[in-house]
């Protein structure tokens, strides 16, 4: 499951619930650029640097550190894809 930019927003509860519940083995992220722009940036064109705040805010939901929730989704990331060597 990939997590992006809507994670962040006031109105997706029910997203961050999900999220919450979910298994970290599960967890990937992403930019969804140039749309939907994480909190703070809302309503701007999205970029890939931008990537931090739903990974910050995804932290907090799942109630690790950042350096932890980077780890996670590292080796997530490549489990989900062999063939890139990271």
């Amino acid at each position: 499951f990939s997590a992006s930019g809507i994670l962040t927003f006031k109105n997706s509860e029910s997203i961050r619930e999900t999220f919450s519940k979910m298994p970290t083995d599960r967890i990937v992220i992403e930019t969804d650029a140039p749309f939907c722009a994480p909190v703070p940036y809302r309503g701007k064109t999205c970029e890939p640097v931008m990537v931090i705040e739903t990974a910050k805010f995804l932290a907090q939901i799942k109630n690790l550190q950042i350096e932890d929730l980077e780890k996670i989704l590292l080796e997530n990331t490549k489990k989900l894809y062999p063939m890139i060597k990271l």
